[in-house]
Protein backbone atom coordinates (compact mmCIF):
# COMPACT_ATOMS: atom_id res chain seq x y z
CA UNK A 1 0.00 0.00 0.00
CA UNK A 2 1.22 3.56 -0.34
CA UNK A 3 -0.32 6.46 1.94
CA UNK A 4 0.48 10.37 1.63
CA UNK A 5 1.72 11.59 5.11
CA UNK A 6 0.81 14.74 3.95
CA UNK A 7 0.45 17.21 0.67
CA UNK A 8 2.95 20.45 2.07
CA UNK A 9 1.11 21.92 -1.38
CA UNK A 10 0.00 21.80 -4.96
CA UNK A 11 1.60 19.11 -6.16
CA UNK A 12 4.04 18.54 -2.92
CA UNK A 13 3.08 15.06 -1.48
CA UNK A 14 4.70 12.92 1.01
CA UNK A 15 4.33 9.40 -0.05
CA UNK A 16 5.45 6.71 1.59
CA UNK A 17 4.55 3.03 -0.31
CA UNK A 18 5.15 -0.22 2.17
CA UNK A 19 6.57 -3.26 0.52
CA UNK A 20 6.58 -6.65 1.67
CA UNK A 21 9.26 -9.23 -0.27
CA UNK A 22 10.10 -13.11 0.41
CA UNK A 23 13.82 -13.69 1.12
CA UNK A 24 13.90 -17.20 -0.01
CA UNK A 25 17.27 -18.05 1.63
CA UNK A 26 16.29 -17.32 4.84
CA UNK A 27 12.59 -18.10 5.19
CA UNK A 28 11.45 -14.63 6.05
CA UNK A 29 9.37 -12.00 4.43
CA UNK A 30 11.28 -8.33 4.59
CA UNK A 31 8.63 -4.79 4.88
CA UNK A 32 10.02 -2.01 3.55
CA UNK A 33 9.25 1.50 3.56
CA UNK A 34 9.88 3.49 -0.02
CA UNK A 35 10.06 7.08 -0.22
CA UNK A 36 9.92 9.48 -3.36
CA UNK A 37 13.01 11.60 -1.48
CA UNK A 38 15.15 10.48 0.76
CA UNK A 39 14.30 13.60 3.42
CA UNK A 40 11.77 10.73 4.61
CA UNK A 41 14.71 7.88 5.94
CA UNK A 42 17.23 10.15 6.65
CA UNK A 43 18.93 10.18 3.52
CA UNK A 44 18.20 6.65 1.23
CA UNK A 45 14.59 6.32 -0.02
CA UNK A 46 14.22 2.81 0.80
CA UNK A 47 14.66 0.87 4.58
CA UNK A 48 13.50 -2.20 6.16
CA UNK A 49 11.34 -1.38 8.67
CA UNK A 50 10.88 -5.41 10.08
CA UNK A 51 10.65 -8.84 8.94
CA UNK A 52 8.76 -12.21 9.99
CA UNK A 53 8.92 -15.89 9.15
CA UNK A 54 6.37 -18.45 7.46
CA UNK A 55 4.38 -19.24 10.72
CA UNK A 56 3.03 -15.93 10.72
CA UNK A 57 0.43 -15.02 8.10
CA UNK A 58 1.53 -12.12 6.10
CA UNK A 59 -1.16 -9.29 6.20
CA UNK A 60 -1.06 -9.74 9.74
CA UNK A 61 2.95 -9.75 9.47
CA UNK A 62 2.77 -6.61 7.88
CA UNK A 63 0.22 -5.04 10.11
CA UNK A 64 2.34 -5.77 12.97
CA UNK A 65 5.24 -3.94 11.41
CA UNK A 66 3.45 -1.21 10.08
CA UNK A 67 1.59 -0.28 12.91
CA UNK A 68 4.85 -0.59 15.09
CA UNK A 69 6.84 1.88 12.25
CA UNK A 70 3.51 4.22 13.05
CA UNK A 71 3.35 4.00 16.69
CA UNK A 72 7.08 4.39 16.92
CA UNK A 73 7.25 7.65 14.66
CA UNK A 74 3.95 9.10 16.63
CA UNK A 75 5.72 8.52 20.33
CA UNK A 76 9.19 9.49 19.06
CA UNK A 77 8.45 12.19 16.16
CA UNK A 78 5.12 13.64 16.86
CA UNK A 79 3.69 11.97 13.65
CA UNK A 80 0.35 12.89 12.96
CA UNK A 81 -2.25 10.89 11.18
CA UNK A 82 -1.18 10.30 7.47
CA UNK A 83 -3.42 12.01 4.89
CA UNK A 84 -4.81 9.20 2.40
CA UNK A 85 -3.97 6.45 0.77
CA UNK A 86 -2.64 6.77 -3.14
CA UNK A 87 -2.52 2.76 -3.14
CA UNK A 88 -3.30 -0.43 -2.03
CA UNK A 89 -2.16 -4.07 -2.25
CA UNK A 90 -2.37 -6.70 -0.07
CA UNK A 91 -3.77 -4.48 2.46
CA UNK A 92 -7.20 -2.80 1.28
CA UNK A 93 -8.55 0.46 1.96
CA UNK A 94 -10.78 -0.57 5.26
CA UNK A 95 -7.74 -2.56 6.67
CA UNK A 96 -5.46 0.71 6.47
CA UNK A 97 -7.96 2.88 8.29
CA UNK A 98 -8.44 0.74 11.15
CA UNK A 99 -4.51 0.25 11.21
CA UNK A 100 -4.20 4.08 11.12
CA UNK A 101 -8.05 4.03 13.50
CA UNK A 102 -5.86 1.97 16.14
CA UNK A 103 -2.37 4.00 16.32
CA UNK A 104 -4.03 7.28 16.37
CA UNK A 105 -7.43 6.36 18.25
CA UNK A 106 -7.08 9.37 19.98
CA UNK A 107 -7.54 12.07 17.59
CA UNK A 108 -9.87 12.59 15.18
CA UNK A 109 -10.77 11.29 11.85
CA UNK A 110 -7.68 11.98 9.35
Amino acid sequence: MTINWADSGPGFSWPVAYNVSYVPGFDRSVVTASADCPEMFGGVCDIAIGFFGPEIPIVQGCRDIIMSDWSWQRAECDQQRWEYLFDTGLVCKAEALAWADEVWADQSDG
